[in-house]
């Protein structure tokens, strides 16, 4: 997903620091999004028409990253950069039945399910 940012389709979406990201359009132009995150943050911005009509050929890699973008470089102003942290393969998550307990933070989840 760093390379979305890095050479894809959402180089707009490009900061002053480790960040990845998915761009994405839907048929005919109704809806266009980014979602991103760095190491300190995930944010997702989503533009389209309230009565679902077609945009003007907007797509997820120009207003959506470019929004993104701006955003996140204001609220990581006075952020220390931070890694990417290694995300786990979701479709191995996808076949586990089990859900986290309660007491359970994301990162035990984790270990529990992926077994690392």
């Amino acid at each position: 997903m760093s390379e979305v940012i890095r050479s894809g389709t959402g180089k707009a979406a490009t900061l002053n620091r480790p960040a990845a990201g998915k761009t994405g359009t839907s048929q005919d132009y109704r809806d266009a999004w980014f979602i991103g995150f760095t190491g300190n943050l995930v944010a997702g911005v989503w533009v389209g028409n309230d009565d679902n009509s077609p945009m003007n050929k907007v797509t997820g890699g120009s207003i959506p990253a470019k929004l993104w973008h701006d955003v996140m470089l204001a609220a990581h102003e006075r952020t220390a950069v931070a890694a990417l942290r290694e995300w786990v393969d979701a479709s191995r998550i996808a076949r586990t039945p089990e859900l986290p307990t309660s007491s359970e933070n994301a990162d035990s989840f984790l270990e529990r399910v992926t077994g690392g």
